[in-house]
């Protein structure tokens, strides 16, 4: 018990920055559509949208996005500090950015009636039951999954089939949320633009400072490489 506490205590980065990041997600997502109920919500479908095809079988792509996700930001946790602080300044950024179109521009669209009695439709179905049309621009599920390739790109400790790999997931996540009529195409290509102008911002010195002393605050340590090691 006492080696696991003091595994605890030397890994709280690599615990609590994605548990803090993740507490964020929930707060935009859920609080942006709780400001905004009641307000009007805003169609942006476009032609392309209505030829796109609907695919049920994609949702595995888009659910399968949630590990892709923890695997990618457990990485990018466990690296140096700067890195760290980039990575995790961009993601509270890009989602603050999302916050305010949820509040300020709602947006809605018109799911299709799903039919079909196969697996694929089932789960749809429940995905659909379980999320409501809004909060569509931008696409967080777009948006978070190029944030992982944005991250993953430039880690040299990462292999290059996983970087690239990490850029065709992303990719293949982004067509999901089209083919299962999740989103538009307007709502992709922004979470896609919000995504790498985040990354921009949380390269300004002074911004990018101020987050490590902050995050090194509420981890009573500083931000430092993890090195994950047998015990």
């Amino acid at each position: 018990m006492e080696k696991f506490k003091q595994f605890v205590l030397d890994k709280r980065q690599l615990f609590f920055i994605p548990l803090i990041a993740m507490l964020w997600n929930g707060l935009v997502y859920f609080g942006g559509r709780t400001i905004a109920s009641d307000r009007f919500h805003y169609d942006m479908t476009l032609s392309i949208d209505r030829m796109t095809p609907f695919l049920p079988w994609t949702i595995t792509i888009y659910w399968g996005c949630f590990l892709f996700w923890i695997a990618a930001y457990l990485f990018m946790a466990a690296q140096k500090r700067d890195v760290v602080g980039r990575f995790f300044l961009m993601h509270f950024i890009g989602e603050l950015i999302c916050f305010i179109f949820f509040v300020l521009l709602p947006t809605t669209n018109i799911r299709p009636e799903v039919l079909g009695e196969d697996i694929w439709s089932a789960m749809v179905r429940l995905q659909y039951q379980g999320d409501a049309a809004d909060n569509l621009f931008p696409s967080i599920h777009c948006m978070v999954s190029w944030i992982c390739w944005i991250g993953l790109r430039s880690q040299q400790k990462c292999p290059s089939w996983c970087r690239w790999g990490a850029l065709a997931f992303a990719i293949a996540v982004c067509i999901s949320t089209l083919t299962l009529k999740q989103h538009v195409i307007v709502d992709v290509i922004g979470a896609i633009i919000i995504a790498e102008i985040s990354y921009l911002l949380a390269g300004i010195p002074g911004l990018l400072n101020r987050f490590v002393g902050l995050m090194s605050f509420l981890l009573r340590q500083p931000l430092k490489e993890i090195t994950i090691k047998n015990r």
